[in-house]
């Protein structure tokens, strides 16, 4: 396995989306390789909301 072709995922689903984001960037982690990326998927049907992840990823 190779670093271009690891997919780490997290489901948080009874979470705050202010811990959602916490966890991301400050726990969430792989015993043998760097997690450099964050890629947030949000499904709804409702309007993105990309600005406020954005916000809540950077302040986390």
């Amino acid at each position: 396995m190779n670093d271009e072709n690891m997919v780490v995922t997290t489901w948080h689903d009874d979470e705050p989306l202010s811990e959602v984001f916490w966890f991301a960037k400050h726990l969430a982690s792989h015993p043998y390789y760097e997690l450099r990326d964050t890629l947030v998927i949000h499904i709804s049907s409702g309007e993105p909301r990309k600005q406020e992840f954005g916000e809540l990823l950077k302040n986390a």
